[in-house]
């Protein structure tokens, strides 16, 4: 069985085409309203300033959470689950440490100069801390929900021995990179990437530029191991012990509102993206497809970026 067989089988059992057809026109709906009247950039974006994002953030993504989830379980008739407490409790959990974590923004009052850092170092800190913290803020509550409520979950959200069809992602990833080199080229890829640029970072630490990467790429790949962590694993795999395989397409809807704030085409395919990557998570009970895809394209992109650069 290959990766698509895995995703049709799934489809197949998950179909409900009046959840489905919710989804899809209420995605379509936020999305018109949110770019049109750019409702991110007016009022959620300017939290980060006013320092309320912290608790705003939680606020949103429950909100896209449940916009999703109710309407979805009244229409395949789970009203068990709505009726049960735990559901609201364990989804606004999961949900509340990573809106914290990712409205977390009182590291840019820690005083890394006082420790003997440049101001250019600083930035860099505060910039790789940016990334890490996806990973780093929830990881420490997910522990303990490991070690009580969730301790009969087969593994640690999708964390585990488990490597299925792990060579059906890297040939994935190996088809997306050639896509990636040619628009390398382009000048519009040019001004956005690489993420990090080791020479506007001079000096750092004594390190040298490929220490200057390696150190970045470090902070860097937790911020998709923190998405996957939260959103497959947490939303899917933790979520299925109560909702089965009816927790992936909240989880979509919940994604797809998370771009909002960046491109329109990337907002759009991440609905999609986001139910196929929750529907492998539930089948494989592993994050380890969507974690090796996000560090493949985004290294792979970043790379391209630097080579760029320097040849």
């Amino acid at each position: 069985m290959n990766l698509f067989q895995v995703v049709a089988g799934f489809v197949k059992k998950d179909f409900d085409k009046k959840s489905m057809a919710y989804i899809l026109l209420m995605a379509a709906l936020c999305i018109f309203l949110n770019y049109h009247f750019h409702l991110f950039r007016q009022y959620i974006r300017p939290t980060y300033l006013s320092c309320d994002s912290w608790w705003v953030f939680p606020l949103y993504y429950q909100s896209f959470y449940l916009l999703g989830a109710i309407p979805v379980l009244l229409f395949r008739k789970r009203y068990d689950l709505l009726a049960n407490p735990v559901f609201y409790l364990k989804s606004m959990f999961y949900i509340g440490i990573y809106g914290l974590t990712i409205g977390y923004y009182g590291y840019l009052d820690w005083p890394f100069e006082k420790l003997g850092c440049s101001p250019l170092e600083t930035k860099f800190l505060y910039r790789a801390f940016f990334f890490a913290k996806s990973t780093l803020g929830p990881l420490g509550f997910l522990v303990l929900a490991k070690l009580t409520f969730d301790r009969y979950l087969p593994n640690f959200y999708g964390i585990g021995r488990s490597s299925a069809y792990i060579g059906q992602y890297l040939f994935l990833v190996a088809c997306i990179l050639p896509f990636v080199a040619v628009a390398s080229f382009m000048p519009s890829f040019q001004e956005m990437y690489p993420v990090f640029r080791p020479w506007e970072y001079e000096p750092l630490f004594g390190l040298s530029d490929a220490g200057k990467v390696l150190l970045f790429d470090s902070c860097y790949s937790l911020h998709y191991v923190g998405v996957e962590l939260a959103l497959r694993g947490a939303l899917v795999i933790g979520m299925a012990s109560l909702m089965g395989k009816d927790a992936v397409l909240p989880m979509a809807f919940m994604y797809c509102a998370l771009h909002f704030g960046k491109p329109l085409g990337e907002t759009v395919t991440s609905l999609f993206g986001g139910y196929i990557l929750g529907a492998l998570a539930f089948e494989t009970k592993h994050i380890w497809g969507g974690i090796l895809l996000h560090l493949g394209v985004a290294f792979g992109i970043d790379t391209a970026g630097i080579l760029q650069h320097y040849l």
